[in-house]
């Protein structure tokens, strides 16, 4: 049986995610869905799963519009995880719902904790919380494999009622039309040696390097690939994370996800 795993991932949780089911089902194919918004896009497996992050209790805007891509035969079993670093809220039933506009027809939805890579409001968390997140990871996928070799109808996870509503709808449909100007605030600091790393990271090729800096033109996913990825950690936000621990995940190489 063939499956097709489509992620979008900035510092690496939702590969790792993406790596581990292609190696635990096998016969599976991984595609970047930032490289797969530049084609026309057709799956023809048996089994099709989408593994992105949370961003503000929802799709980042990039799956979403990858979504609108997606074409396959009907009768294709698919399958959705959320990586996230608390809640996830009804993220799985808004992707749920905008499959369906698509005549897609999502069969389960797993929702999965990893570290935050969110250094806006906060650094990386310590290695020993990581580890027990890794774990727990671990210590689930066999049952998310099954369901998915089997085919079967787990169902769609989310919150309560009540943050699936004002989280996952109402301050998702205010907050994420604001994402990709919200690269305002990203600046170089003079340890910046001009690698050009963020540039190439950057799934929304969102920057450039003008007059020896990186410089962002408002089409940002917010992932925050630039700033944790950089070797010098010389990229900051704000005032507030030049202090701050950077994160990225550590089974993940920057060379999978810029190749």
């Amino acid at each position: 049986m063939k499956t097709s795993i489509c992620y979008f991932s900035g510092t690496g949780n939702s590969l790792k995610v993406a790596k581990d089911l292609s190696e635990k089902l096998g016969d599976t194919t991984l595609i970047s869905i930032p490289k797969a918004m530049k084609t026309e896009l057709d799956i023809s497996a048996d089994s099709i799963g989408i593994v992105f992050p949370v961003y503000c209790w929802g799709m980042p805007l990039m799956v979403s519009e990858f979504i609108k891509k997606l074409r396959t035969e009907q009768g294709r079993y698919f399958f959705a995880i959320a990586t996230c670093g608390a809640s996830a809220a009804g993220t799985l039933l808004q992707t749920q719902k905008r499959l369906a506009q698509q005549n897609i027809k999502l069969s389960s939805g797993f929702i999965v904790e990893m570290p935050t890579n969110y250094i806006i409001w906060g650094g990386a968390i310590s290695e020993e919380r990581q580890k027990a997140m890794f774990q727990n990871w671990n210590n689930r996928i066999d049952q998310i494999v099954d369901t998915i070799k089997n085919q079967k109808g787990y169902g769609i996870e989310s919150g309560s009622a009540l943050a699936n509503f004002f989280l996952s709808k109402a301050l998702y449909r205010v907050s994420m039309p604001q994402f990709p100007k919200m690269d305002k605030s990203f600046w170089a600091d003079s340890k910046c040696d001009y690698c050009g790393i963020c540039s190439r990271v950057c799934p929304a090729n969102n920057i450039v390097i003008k007059e020896g800096k990186p410089a962002w033109n408002q089409k940002c996913e917010q992932c925050l690939a630039c700033i944790q990825w950089c070797p010098k950690q010389a990229i900051q936000y704000g005032k507030k994370t030049q202090e701050r621990e950077r994160y990225t995940n550590p089974f993940v190489s920057l060379k999978e996800l810029i190749e």
